[in-house]
This record gives C-alpha cells, structure tokens and sequence, in this order.
C-alpha cells in the first residue's frame, strides 16, 4: 500500500490489493494490475475514450432495495431511443445510422460477471448437455441390463435366501446397494476424468483461439476448474439417482422366483423369466435408438466442420503468416507511422527465404471488420444493403502474398501515397454487381463522410479475385481494398503478412528487424494463415471432437450391452444348444438362432433413432454449413456405423455358441 508502480513510463500508486480468488467481472480473465479508467488516454491506449463508433465498456450497478431486474430493464429499454440519438456517429452512413438507432441498451445479472464466451458457446454447450444425458441414459440402460443378467444368474441364490426367511425389502435393499457401489465408483471415476478432461478441453480451445482469431477463447483465458461443492454434490446426485431408477426394477424382479422351482433346478436350467428379458430387449431398443442419434449428430457436426475446412477462403493458406505489431504507443502518428510501416515492410522483404511480405489491417477470418455502403455513380437503384461492402486497408503486393488473383488492373504501387488521388481495388463480385454493364478500371465509388461532410472519391484501378473476410460462414462479400499509404486520419495497428519459400517463418529475422527499426513497438501475436483458418472453427471444432467422442462411447456402451446380454444368453442355454448341435443343428443355424433375438429389437431402436434424429434435427441446423439437418446420407452412415458394430458384438457370443462342442454341453447336463 502506498507504493509506486511504473506502467509505460506512467507512476501509478498502489491503493489497494484484492483477495488472490477475485478476477473482477470479465469471466476468463485474471488480471494482475487495475487502473482508473481515466488513464487509458496515458497509456496510449484511449482510442475508444473519443471514439463515439467505439463501443467497449461494460456498465455495472447495483439495484436499490425493492427494485426488480425487469424494472431496470424496461426503464432503459425506455431510455435507449434518446440514448442512442446522442451518441450516434455522426460519420456513419445513413444506412449504418437507422441499425444503430435501432440499438437497446438491457441488464442482465451480473452476479457470474460477464463475458463474450456465453454468447458464443452458450448453444453449443446446451446441445452438448444434452448429449451427455444421453450417454448417461444409455449407460444407464447397459447397468440394468447387467444387473438383471446378474439376478437371473443369482436366481437360485436369492430363492435360497427367501427360503431361509429373508423378506423382499432386504434383498431389495442389498441388490440397490451393490448398484449404487458400482454407481459411486463410475462417479468418482468420472470425476477423476472430469479433472483432466476439463483442463485438456480449455487448452484445446484456448490453442485454437489465440490473437486475431476473433471473439472466444483466448491465450491469456483463465478458469477455476477445480470441482467445488456444486460439481461434488451433482455428480453425488447424478449417482444415487442412477443406482435408483435403473437398479430399482432388478432389485425388484429378482425377489420375484418361484422357491420350489428354483430350488429343485440345476444352475444351467433355471428357467429365464421371459418378462424379465422382456424388459432388457426393451433396453436395448433403447440403447440403439439412442446410439443412431449421438452417431447422427455427430456425423452432422463432423460434416459440417470438414465442409468448413475443405472450403476455398480465395487466398492461399501454405507459407503464409501473419505477424501482428502494436504502434497505439509510440509517439508517432500519421505520415510518420506510414514511413514506419514502410521502413519495416522493406527490410522484411529483404529477409532471406521471404517471397513476398505485405501489410493488412483486419485479419481475414478474425470475426471483426469493416463494412460502409459505397456510393456508386449512377446506381441509385441500389439499396444501401446493396452497397454494402467490405473494407480493409493493405499493402503493395497483399494479393501476390495471399495468392488473390488480380483479375484486371494493377495492384498498388509507390505511387499511391497521401499526395495522389485515393486509389482502390474492389473485388470480382463488387465489380460485377456496381459496374455490371462497364469497365470498373478508372470508374469512382466514393466512401460516405460524416453528415454535412464530404464525401472520399475512390477511383479503382483493379480488380480481385474474390475471398472470405470476416468468417468462412458468410457468402463471399463485396469487398473494396484501400492501401494503407492513403489513410491519413489516425492510421491504426496493422499487421504484417509474410510469404515464406518453406512453411517455418522467419520470426526471430523479423524479431531483429523489427527491433533494429523500433526497439519500442511490441509484437501482439505471431501465427500462420493455415492456423487462422483453424482457429477461426473454434466453435465448430468442439462440437464434431466432442459429439464424435461421445458417439463412440455410445457405441462402445452399447455393443459391451449387446455381448454381455448375449454371452448370458448363450450361457444359459448351453445345455439346449448342446442337443440341437448333437441333432444335427449347423454352425449356421445356431448362430442365427442366438442372433435373431436381438435383430428385431435392434431393428426397432434404429427405426426410433431416425425418428428422433429428424425430429430433433431442427435444434442443430444453426450449428450446421454444408450439410442439411436431415441429410439422408449421415442417417445411412449413421445407421450402417451403429448396425455393424452392433452385429458384431452380438456375432461373437453367436460364433461361440455354433462351435460349441455338444459332448461337453451334454456332460455339464
């Protein structure tokens, strides 16, 4: 307390220090230093503070004694209108102005803080919930399937103890509690897995969501994912109410024996209660159905992320990387921070195993960019939606470093500077759609200005091929390129983009470069083009990994159900298989006889699988590129994915009971 801190050249006095559990309210973050917020301006980091386009802060309040969320809420839903007339940019366009205006402000609460991570990964998540009750279900179904294998084995042993003055309520009792042990055991065990499972699944998102791979898990994200009382407490009721519901009706079905049969029969003759298999068919019905739908959402999601991957961005991936500096410190500004850039740019393209190296301000796919409505001379029959068009600021030989093609026209040159007339390059599907009966080369559009303003000419001297810009989803855009020389009005960070002859980039030569040219600019982040692209499917790819992982231990659960129901099966019947082998009974005949017991009931779970598949298929479609809901395809895969793992679980005890030796059989009678 009282001590002095020096933050980039700024003396700050230490006032306070917070408990080592407060990370403040942005969920994700863990912040070491707070400062006031007037100092943004002092660290060179106040751009927002006058930007009225800028929207950046979080408002927290606490409410007054006896008033309501939804009262907050609609007195500023209320105050909005004149909130956002005060504030709109006024250097917008028309078009841009009507969306902001329309604009509400709203409260949520705040007592789990804040963060942008819930309204990206909110439905995913949900979705994912429900995948694993699904696999709660079906694991749920395979104990009780066990468990009533396991009483019919113990038939005898029970009818015994009844004999013997045993009540029902004590074997209840002691056949739950051995189901809930194996229940607690399968808890602790997950949690154990959970503890490793949570901390790899944040890693794996926060390597594929670093710098300028848009909104989402960062490399500085941070989460307390130690199991507290909650988790204990869920997973303790998950437990008890599984050994409940599922080990209940075994427990119960197994005091149902008849004493006298059961005591007068030899163990493999005991005869099977056919209501009791009745009700583990009945499982795997469910078990199947419920297999055909985690298999169907993952092939969805699966498809759908490799219909993303496989997809063209319209620039080159191989060799590229992207190297991201911070200039909002230095002192200079303008003319000077172009003369910088361009000092850097030329000693970059000097480095040794560097093809080509250029300048870019919005990484593509970064999920952030900028969009204004041209004006195009002589269309006033395009809606300013028409218009609308993609904006980035670049530098000579961008399209020769990310492989765009320049279709007609040239590329920018030294002699686009702040002295010439401002210069642009639109690409194919803008050109086509402002200048569709013309030569776009040498035409204008002209970039709206402020209300009252003038407005900025553009002439255009080529034409790009056409790529992706804010994200792989979205059609390609129209999209208009400025180079960077021209911006005079506050040039921001730009980053470089470097074409390399190998895929290692030249990092530490650039390092060195940038060092020797201006030792106080940082560098922000370093990746490659094939790495934005992959980490701009961050969403994407924790639901085809995650969906994919519980598919097949849906399957796993239910072909282990199918071969031990079976194997029970086979067992109990060694004797009757014995004589029908003896009497003649081929390899091939008994194996259907063991196997069309569970055919038909397979059968029935498919068919309630692809029924719950195409009735559930609407809840995912947002999730989806490429690939219908109800693709008929996935379901055939899904379908011939399940029915091959599930016949040959349920071949193998098949197998061993049509080679089964009958004298052997015979002799255990």
């Amino acid at each position: 307390m009282g001590s002095g801190l020096t933050l980039d050249r700024v003396h700050f006095t230490i006032v306070g220090v917070m408990p080592p559990g407060f990370f403040g309210a942005e969920v994700g973050t863990k912040p070491d230093i707070w400062v006031p917020l007037w100092t943004s301006t002092q660290l060179g980091e106040g751009g927002c503070m006058s930007s009225r386009s800028c929207w950046w802060l979080i408002v927290m309040a606490r409410l007054k004694a006896g008033v309501l969320e939804r009262q907050a809420q609609a007195v500023l839903a209320a105050m909005s209108p004149q909130v956002m007339r005060e504030a709109v940019p006024p250097n917008w366009s028309r078009s841009a102005q009507r969306k902001f205006l329309q604009w509400q402000l709203f409260a949520v609460p705040g007592a789990n803080g804040w963060t942008f991570l819930r309204t990206r990964f909110s439905n995913p998540l949900a979705i994912l919930m429900i995948l694993v009750a699904l696999v709660l279900l079906i694991a749920c179904a395979n104990l009780a399937n066990l468990l009533l294998a396991r009483s019919s084995a113990r038939q005898r042993e029970i009818a015994v103890r009844l004999a013997i003055g045993a009540g029902c309520s004590r074997i209840i009792r002691q056949l739950l509690t051995e189901s809930l042990l194996l229940s607690v055991a399968g808890a602790f065990a997950g949690l154990l897995f959970a503890r490793w499972a949570t901390s790899w699944l944040v890693a794996y998102l926060r390597a594929g969501s670093g710098a300028g791979a848009g909104p989402g898990f960062g490399q500085n994200t941070v989460f307390d994912l130690d199991p507290d009382w909650r988790i204990l407490l869920f997973a303790t009721l998950a437990a008890l109410a599984s050994a409940l519901l599922f080990g209940l009706a075994p427990a119960v079905r197994a005091t149902r024996v008849g004493i006298s049969e059961s005591l007068k029969e030899r163990v493999h003759n005991v005869r099977i209660d056919e209501t009791r298999l009745g009700i583990g068919r009945w499982l795997l019905v469910l078990q199947a159905a419920l297999s055909v739908l985690l298999v169907a959402g993952a092939g969805l999601f699966a498809g759908s992320l490799f219909h993303l991957l496989t997809l063209n961005p319209g620039f080159e991936t191989n060799n590229v990387t992207v190297i991201g500096i911070d200039t909002s410190k230095p002192p200079e500004k303008d003319v000077s921070l172009i003369r910088l850039y361009s000092q850097i740019l030329e000693r970059v393209n000097a480095i040794p195993g560097v093809r080509a190296a250029s300048l870019l301000w919005f990484t593509p796919l970064s999920d952030s960019g900028w969009d204004d409505a041209l004006e195009v001379p002589g269309r006033t029959d395009l809606t300013s939606e028409q218009r609308d068009t993609d904006i980035n600021l670049v530098g000579p030989q961008f399209f020769e470093v990310m492989g765009i093609p320049l279709m007609a026209g040239r590329d920018f040159g030294e002699t686009d500077n702040v002295a010439s007339e401002k210069t642009g390059i639109l690409n194919e599907l803008a050109a086509g759609e402002f200048f569709p009966h013309a030569n776009p080369i040498g035409a204008h559009v002209f970039l709206p200005g402020p209300p009252g303003g003038e407005k900025t000419a553009v002439r255009i001297i080529g034409v790009a091929g056409n790529a992706k810009y804010v994200n792989l989803r979205e059609p390609n855009p129209r999209t208009l390129y400025l180079t960077y020389s021209q911006y005079t009005d506050g040039l921001p960070s730009l980053s470089f983009v470097i074409k390399t002859r190998n895929s290692a980039a030249s990092y530490a030569s650039f390092r060195a470069a940038l060092h020797e040219i201006a030792p106080d600019v940082p560098i922000g982040f370093v990746k490659t083009m094939r790495q934005q692209v992959a980490d701009s499917l961050g969403r994407e790819r924790l639901m085809a990994s995650l969906s994919s992982f519980f598919g097949v231990l849906a399957l796993l659960l239910t072909s282990i159900g199918l071969y031990g129901i079976l194997s029970y099966a086979v067992a109990r019947r060694t004797g009757e298989i014995g004589v029908r082998i003896a009497l003649g009974a081929r390899e091939r005949d008994v194996i259907w006889l063991v196997l069309r017991e569970t055919v038909g009931h397979v059968t029935a779970g498919v068919g309630i699988g692809i029924v719950a598949a195409l009735s559930l298929s609407k809840l995912v479609a947002s999730l989806l590129y490429g690939i219908r809901p109800n693709d008929p395809g996935n379901l055939i895969l899904a379908v011939v994915v399940f029915a091959a793992i599930a016949m040959l679980a349920s071949y193998l005890p098949a197998r061993r009971a049509g080679r089964l030796d009958p004298m052997r059989a015979l002799r255990e009678e």
